[in-house]
């Protein structure tokens, strides 16, 4: 099952949107309910077609993963700015 950083976490991840927001979102293709980390933060995951997504491989200090693209990142956000910061406090 393949899974990518879009949304918040892509913004997050472009330095687009500061961390304080306290949620990411990861594109799944099956659903799966929000994880809530230890410190409170919150995972939300969103179905979608993760073969369809524009995405490149990223490093960071927390190891590597997949992320959406800055432009394919732009165009998740512009229908649904915040979509999964909604949950956040859920």
């Amino acid at each position: 099952m393949g899974s990518e950083s879009a949304g918040l976490g892509a913004a997050r991840c472009h330095h687009a949107i500061p961390r304080a927001i306290g949620v990411t979102v990861i594109a799944v293709p099956e659903q799966h309910r929000p994880v809530t980390m230890t410190d409170g933060s919150r995972i939300v995951f969103t179905t979608t077609d993760v073969s369809k997504l524009d995405v490149r491989y990223e490093r960071t200090d927390l190891g590597g993963f997949l992320v959406t693209t800055p432009e394919q990142t732009l165009l998740d956000q512009l229908p649904q700015p915040f979509r999964g910061a909604e949950q956040a406090t859920d």
